[in-house]
């Protein structure tokens, strides 16, 4: 799945600031590089799946997902498919 674009919404954050892009997991830039709903999160998965899910990116759950990531690395191809479900801002 390819991400969706970034794209100027006409939304101001005050004193005549433009915003990036709104979605409906957050308020920013950097946030349109993640999935932002279930649906997206459906279409990412494709026909493989995911690997490992993680509930929570708290306390250890984002660390976590980015140890697992990068032990995967050196795996290619093989390498885990990870979600991190998170609830939101």
């Amino acid at each position: 799945m390819a991400l969706k674009k970034l794209a100027e919404t006409g939304s101001f954050f005050g004193n005549g600031i433009r915003d990036v892009q709104a979605t409906t997991f957050s308020v920013d830039g950097v946030a349109r590089f993640a999935c932002n709903t279930w649906e997206e999160l459906e279409d990412a998965r494709g026909t493989r799946g995911f690997d490992i899910v993680i509930v929570g990116s708290g306390m250890y759950g984002a660390y976590l997902a980015a140890k697992l990531h990068e032990f995967g690395q050196a795996l290619g191809s093989a390498a885990p498919r990870i979600a991190v479900l998170e609830s939101g801002p």
